[in-house]
Formats: structure tokens, sequence, C-alpha cells
């Protein structure tokens, strides 16, 4: 087993740890102040927002249940109220610099106009933006177009930041989702202008804290989701934690790339057991049976039961994203059983990361950045791990 703490820790009750800005792990923002209480020094102005509307539900109650939504429209909603003049800026999907139609953010400004009746006019450039906001009327809300379209986003070029901190007086942070990532719109413009942590992000950096504060064993990951540059940051906490379970996404990059695992330590717990896409149908089969061309859609019933006892073991539980299948009514989806498993549990619980983790539901806390989170336990666990092999070895 991997992690197994000596000291004493509190287990993490209702009431979260009070915001320290300067003290926030990782690179979530540390050191800006919360924006709720500095509402009186943005009355007016034009107030540049960086939210995480990377989403894409196809159904009116997923946009309607998305905390990263919810987070963008109240703030939003506030600084439309102090009268400024409110400047979304997100990313959507990944285009690499590209301006691709199925990557506007266009419908979305639709979807905020329609499901929350809030008045969000879509700027296609930075060019329209600026002679836009010279029109626009105290509480006006603008949304940008896709950050991605511009290379120097992904980049952290700060000349692209520069661009954007050009459109307002001060800067409000709410995508805790994309603050571990060195792009430019996170990196840079808090330093390019007065700078403010969204009161999402503010709860969210606290919830890390009262996380941390409360690491119990075993602990056992959920690596769900399908996105492989994950992969790096499940190596890290594979150090760090009692057992790591790979999701169908990630067992099938593994086993499509020999040696991808070579960094995990030994936590790390594949599929004995796979839903694979055969031609028009659905088959059972084990890893020996693969075929390269085969699409591995959820984990097997063999591994499902194993998921399920080392869930049911567990003291404290991280559930990022879903193992397969979402559709719980499918009956080959890991989806619905292992959800069931972890709701029973009495386990200290997390839940983070975007649509797969809808399914949980019954959670000590949920995050709207699985990255994120993932970045800051992969960061601090195995260093406890290390100091705790370091003391029992004297």
């Amino acid at each position: 087993m991997g992690l197994r703490l000596i000291e004493s820790r509190r287990r993490p009750g209702s009431a979260e740890p009070q915001d320290d800005p300067g003290s926030g792990p990782g690179a979530i923002a540390r050191g800006l102040p919360p924006v709720e209480e500095h509402w009186a020094a943005l009355q007016g102005r034009r107030v540049l927002v960086r939210v995480d509307l990377n989403v894409a539900h196809t159904e009116d109650s997923a946009w309607l249940k998305d905390l990263r939504v919810k987070q963008a429209v109240r703030l939003a909603r506030r600084l439309s109220d102090l009268g400024c003049t409110t400047i979304l800026a997100s990313h959507y999907g990944r285009p690499y610099g590209c301006p691709l139609a199925t990557h506007s953010m266009s419908h979305i400004a639709q979807v905020l106009s329609r499901l929350f009746d809030l008045p969000v006019r879509f700027v296609p450039s930075l060019a329209q933006a600026e002679e836009r906001l010279r029109r626009a009327a105290p509480g006006q809300i603008l949304l940008l177009e896709n950050l991605r379209f511009d290379p120097g986003e992904e980049a952290g070029d700060e000349a692209f930041a520069r661009r954007l901190a050009g459109l307002a007086d001060c800067y409000v942070h709410e995508a805790f989702a994309a603050s571990h990532r060195e792009h430019a719109s996170p990196t840079h413009l808090p330093a390019l202008l007065p700078a403010y942590a969204g009161p999402g992000l503010a709860r969210e950096r606290a919830r890390v804290r009262a996380v941390l504060a409360g690491v119990q064993s075993p602990l056992v990951v959920i690596a769900g989701g399908a996105k492989a540059d994950k992969l790096q940051l499940f190596a890290r906490l594979s150090w760090g934690v009692d057992t790591l379970l790979l999701g169908s996404g990630l067992a099938a990059a593994a086993l499509r790339q020999p040696g991808l695992l070579d960094g995990f330590g030994p936590s790390v717990v594949m599929p004995e057991d796979f839903y694979v896409q055969v031609g028009r149908g659905i088959e059972l089969l084990g890893p020996q049976e693969l075929k390269p061309e085969m699409q591995i859609v959820d984990i097997g019933p063999r591994a499902l039961r194993r998921y399920q006892e080392a869930v049911g073991d567990a003291q404290m539980i991280v559930c990022n994203g879903a193992l397969g299948i979402l559709a719980t009514s499918d009956p080959r989806s890991s989806t619905g059983p292992i959800a069931e498993t972890i709701n029973r549990s009495p386990a200290f619980k997390i839940a983070c990361g975007g649509t797969g983790t809808a399914v949980y539901n019954r959670v000590t806390y949920k995050f709207s950045g699985g990255g994120a989170l993932l970045a800051c336990l992969a960061e601090e666990l195995p260093r406890r791990e290390a100091r705790r092999h370091a003391v029992t070895s004297q």
C-alpha cells in the first residue's frame, strides 16, 4: 500500500477554513484577494473576468447544474448590478490556435441568454471588443471569442495577455479549472491589472486546503475521463495514494503505448477486462484480446467488482470523471454501479472535473476543475509519503 499517514488528521466537517489568499497550494491564483471584500473598488469599472465555460452539454438540465457555469453567471450578475461593464473570457475545447466554427463561443452566449436570462453579447474578435466597449452601457455583459483561437493563450504569451488587459480596468479570476495551466490569461493577467479572486475560486481554494488537511488512508483515486495529458499528474499522484484506479480512457492510452505507465507507483490498478466496440457491436474482452483498431468504451464486470471493493474499503475517495460510458441506463456502463458504491460510502469524498462527476451526488466537496485539484494533490501527497518514510526509517 502507498499512503499510510502516522500523524493525526482532522476529518473535515461542514465548516470550511477561512481562505488565506497568500498560502494557496500549487499555482491556484496564489495571492489574489477575494473580490467579495472589494466590490466597491469595481463599481462602474470595466472588469475582465476569466471564467471556465468549457462545457459541451447537450441537455439544458446539465447546463443548469454545471458548477463552472453557475459560478460565471452569479458573478456576471453581481458585476452587472454594480454597473460594471463585464467582459467574460474563456476557452472552449482544443482548437490549437485555429478559429474553428465548431469551437466558437457564440453558441455559449446563446445558452447563457436563453437558460439563465443573462443579457450576454457575443464579441467575435478583440478588435470588435474595443469598439463595443466604447459604446457599452453600464451593466452590459460581453463574452469574448474562444481565447484558444489565438495561439498566444496556450503558449503563455504575455503580449496576448496585454491585449486582453487593455480592454479592462481590473481583473477577476473565476476559473479554478484553468488555474493550474501556464497559459496567458491565468498566468499574466493578475500582474497586469488590479486583480481579485472570484467568489467561486476563493471557496475552492479554501476547500483544497481542507482536503489536504483531512487526508486519510486508505485513499483511493478514480482516474476517469479520457484526457491523456493528465497521465503525468496521475503518475506523480500514484506515489502518494493507496490505490489509483484507471478508467477505460486512460487504460486504453496505456495499452496503446507500452511503457506509458513506467513512471507510476505501485498503487496503480489496470482493469482486468473491457467492453470494446467491435464493428457495430460491443464485446467483452481481456487485455490480451485487444487489437489496435478496437475502441474501449468501458471497464468490464470483473474490473468493476474489483474497483467497487477498493472503493468500499476506502476512508477517502477522489473521483475524477467517469470510468467509461456515461449513460447509467446502459447495462454495460460502470458509471451507475461505481457511483452507487461511492454515494453509499461513509468516506471523505471529493468529486472533481466536468461532466463525469455529476453522478457523484453525495460527496463532501465538489470541485469545478479536475486537473487543478489533481495538480495540488500530486504536488503535496508524494511529499508527505516521502516524509513518512523518512520518519519511519529513522
